[in-house]
């Protein structure tokens, strides 16, 4: 069973690092009308060779999906090992291929187990 995606479910992944102490992130599920918000956020209509085009500022739409998404984060260090908060900019260095795995996971409906109503995938 799938559920409709609400914008204020969250639900926590972990990163598999293969540490013992992997990174966890609680994150928002993006539902195709906040991506589409956010995305005329960030598109002006311009003029290019006398025609009026819409462009996206893709790194500003990116760097907004992510601060909406990752709302708090566990095991997150700086290069020197402390600990990291999560705010606009440090979620702006996370690797790419967390910030990728993030924004597609972000993406996917919530399942329901039949047996459990209240069991958030």
């Amino acid at each position: 069973m799938i559920k409709i995606i609400d914008e204020n479910d969250e639900f926590f992944w972990t990163y598999q690092d293969g540490t013992d102490t992997p990174p966890v992130f609680t994150l928002r599920r993006l539902s195709e009308k906040k991506r589409r918000e956010l995305t005329r956020e960030y598109t002006k209509k311009i003029y290019e060779n006398g025609m009026l085009i819409e462009k996206i500022d893709e790194d500003g739409l990116h760097k907004a999906l992510v601060e909406y998404i990752i709302k708090d984060w566990e095991n997150i260090c700086d290069k020197n090992g402390e600990p990291v908060k999560p705010t606009k900019e440090t979620k702006w260095e996370l690797p790419i291929v967390v910030m990728t795995q993030i924004l597609l996971i972000s993406q996917r409906p919530p399942v329901l187990d039949p047996a459990d109503d209240k069991k958030k995938i």
